[in-house]
C-alpha cells in the first residue's frame, strides 16, 4: 500500500508502510548537531556583570550602610540595609533542605492608593554598600480596592517573602555574612516594619 511520498527529499521515494513515518531518515530529514547556545549563559552573565561592577567601582566609592533597626521606617526615598544571613557557605544538600528567604515585614500601605516599591540585593564590599543597587529581586505592588469602605480599612499590612538561594549563587555571595538590601519606592505611601533573612524548610 502506498501512503504517499517523501516531500523532504529532492528525490522522494514512496512511503510504503506506516512505520516509515517514524524514521526521519526514511522521511528524508536530517538534523545537524549544534552546541546549546544557552548552556553557559549563566557563566557569561556573571562574567559580564562582574566586569560592569569593576568598571563602576573605578568611579564611585562604596557607601556606609547599617542594619534596619527596630523602628518603623517610611519608604520616602531608597533605603539601603545591611541584613545578616543565618548561615553561610551552605552545602548543596542544605540548600535543598532549607530555602534562604528574605522577609520584608509589616509593609503598611494606604487603602485606596496604588502602592509599590522595588527590591534589590547585592553583595557588600567589606561591609559597605556597592556603587549600584545590585540585582533586582522583586517588585511589591498593591492596587487600590475601592469596594472596601475606607473608614474601616484606612491602612493595610502585608509581608513579602523572597526565596534568594539561587540569587546568592548568581552574585557569588554564598560566603558573605551579610547582604545589602535596597528598597526603592515607586508609588504611594509605604512604611516598612522590618527586614531580615531566615531559613525555611523546603516542601519539595
Amino acid at each position: 500500500m502506498d501512503l504517499g511520498y517523501n516531500l523532504g527529499d529532492p528525490n522522494p521515494r514512496p512511503i510504503s508502510t506506516p512505520s516509515d513515518v517514524l524514521n526521519i531518515e526514511n522521511l528524508g530529514y536530517t538534523y545537524t548537531s549544534e552546541v546549546n547556545a544557552w548552556g553557559d549563559v549563566r557563566k557569561r552573565y556573571k562574567k559580564e556583570r562582574l566586569g560592569r561592577k569593576r568598571s563602576a567601582k573605578e568611579h564611585v566609592q562604596p557607601l556606609p550602610v547599617s542594619e534596619f533597626g527596630t523602628e518603623l521606617r517610611p519608604l520616602k526615598e531608597p533605603i539601603r540595609i545591611l541584613v545578616q544571613r543565618p548561615k553561610t557557605s551552605r552545602s548543596k544538600q542544605e540548600k535543598e533542605d532549607d530555602l534562604e528567604v528574605l522577609v520584608i515585614d509589616d509593609i503598611e500601605y494606604e487603602h485606596g492608593q496604588h502602592s509599590s516599591f522595588d527590591v534589590f540585593i547585592s553583595k557588600p564590599i567589606e561591609g559597605l554598600a556597592g556603587p549600584d543597587y545590585g540585582d533586582h529581586a522583586a517588585h511589591f505592588n498593591r492596587l487600590p480596592h475601592f469596594h472596601i469602605k475606607k473608614e474601616h480599612h484606612s491602612e493595610r499590612k502585608a509581608q513579602l517573602e523572597l526565596g534568594i538561594t539561587n540569587l546568592l549563587d548568581d552574585i557569588d555571595a554564598e560566603t558573605s555574612d551579610n547582604l545589602v538590601v535596597t528598597l526603592v519606592p515607586k508609588q504611594g505611601k509605604v512604611t516598612i516594619g522590618g527586614v531580615f533573612i531566615e531559613l525555611q524548610e523546603s516542601d519539595l
